[in-house]
């Protein structure tokens, strides 16, 4: 199976550092990672945690969400669209993320989520947010909002016509594209 370094680097972190730094402040915290390409080695370890459970691949993350507090992206490499953090948004779900994990989204730093670049930091990150109701409704208000605003289906549409007219390949007369 390949694994997806990313992943598996986050949540060795989440794991090993994150996690213990929130439980210092939050002692009943847990973890749960949802997903999958993730190495053996990561199942053992969070075996030697009893309030760490990976769930391994699943069908629907998202019927996950509900277990959740916070969503917690410590990436430190990898490429492509944060789609993890779009899901949270749609969830109602906060989210503590490194500037990698966010990068290419047009989420900003204190209003649609925090965002903090050490293993300190996202702990502190979290631990704010999860302790802080008022915080936690307001990014997720925002975040709803930015998410509505920028990364509909509609908006993506109307995006995609644009990009059409604007290289000739539908006329502007076009009003949309049907699916």
């Amino acid at each position: 199976m390949n694994y997806y370094a990313p992943n598996v680097e986050a949540a060795t972190l989440l794991i090993r550092e994150i996690l213990p730094l929130v439980r210092r402040q939050l002692p009943d915290a847990h973890l749960l990672i949802v997903g999958k390409w993730l190495q053996p080695e990561l199942f053992t370890l969070a075996a030697t945690y009893s309030h760490v459970l990976i769930t391994g691949e699943v069908s629907d993350a998202a019927r996950y969400f509900h277990l959740a507090d916070v969503r917690c992206v410590p990436l430190n490499s990898g490429g492509g669209t944060r789609f993890k953090i779009l899901e949270a948004f749609a969830a109602g779900l906060p989210v503590a993320s490194s500037s990698k994990g966010a990068e290419g989204l047009l989420a900003r730093n204190g209003r649609e989520l925090l965002i903090a670049d050490t293993a300190h930091e996202m702990a502190d990150r979290v631990v704010q947010i999860l302790s802080d109701r008022l915080l936690r409704r307001r990014l997720c208000s925002s975040a709803k909002k930015m998410l509505m605003r920028s990364y509909t289906s509609a908006v993506a549409e109307r995006q995609l016509n644009s990009v059409l007219v604007k290289y000739g390949l539908v006329p502007k007369s076009t009003p949309r594209i049907d699916p």
